[in-house]
């Protein structure tokens, strides 16, 4: 694997006449000019609510993709400590019974909320636990189309 080189300056990204030194640089340009809006957005907005330098009132997601219910629950507590305030989390309906990441997204029964991350129970006891802390559950989920195989799902059901 390549080690990451750092951006290049302005003056060395103009003089280059290599496409991806450029494209490298420019990316990186706008990503740091994205985060200082991004910044001073927050700044402004917290400001405007009477909030001054800090905000008690944001809200903050974290993203546990593909973390089983039990592994987010135990982590409840520690997350609102940290200042979160909901977690996102893989969609927890039965799907196709694979390895690979996006075999999630392949639902065979938007019913059933058994998937490789756990089942029913243990998604309600998630859901509570974290709710006591006051962390929101937010789901990714499919709901517009269903696998196109055959096979068994992650619950054992066939399809």
């Amino acid at each position: 694997r390549a080690a990451r080189k750092a951006p290049l300056s302005e003056s060395e990204a103009q003089g280059s006449t290599d496409l991806t030194a450029y494209l490298r640089s420019a990316m990186a340009g706008m990503a740091a000019r994205a985060l200082l809006g991004l910044g001073m957005c927050l700044a402004a907005a917290a400001a405007a609510a009477g909030l001054g330098s800090t905000c008690q009132r944001c809200q903050t997601i974290v993203v546990l993709f593909s973390w089983s219910w039990s592994d987010v629950e135990k982590e409840c507590a520690t997350l609102a400590d940290l200042g979160y305030s909901a977690v996102q989390i893989s969609p927890p309906q039965e799907s196709l019974s694979a390895s690979e990441w996006w075999s999630i997204y392949q639902p065979v029964d938007h019913y059933s909320l058994s998937s490789r991350f756990g089942d029913e129970n243990a998604f309600k006891s998630m859901v509570n636990t974290c709710a006591q802390y006051n962390v929101g559950i937010i789901v990714d989920g499919v709901l517009n189309h269903m696998a196109a195989a055959s096979g068994a799902g992650t619950a054992g059901d066939s399809y």
